[in-house]
């Protein structure tokens, strides 16, 4: 239960996220942050919307039971591969920031 609570706030955060910071992880734009740092932001945003989508479609009957094993599946890979791209991004934003 506590996972479907915090999903409205984890989209929420994520919007705001890519709001806020999409003008300073542009690829044309001044080299602020390290080529690192914005492909590692870019990749989040993308990578969120299979993590979305696939637990979104998973909760309807519409692909059968192999279709939502493969949406389940997917929502955790798509979740593993995320939690490291947030914690990679992290170290990245704190390394940039001692040096």
């Amino acid at each position: 239960m506590l996972h479907c609570i915090i999903a409205p706030a984890f989209v929420l955060g994520l919007a705001t996220l890519a709001l806020l910071g999409a003008g300073r992880c542009r690829f044309n734009a001044s080299p602020v942050s390290p080529w690192a740092h914005k492909l590692c932001f870019w990749l989040m945003l993308i990578l969120a919307l299979p993590l979305i989508l696939s637990i979104g479609l998973a909760m309807f009957p519409l692909y059968g039971t192999t279709g939502q094993r493969f949406l389940l599946n997917l929502h955790q890979y798509s979740a593993l591969i995320f939690a490291m791209l947030v914690i990679w991004h992290a170290y990245l934003l704190t390394a940039s920031r001692k040096s």
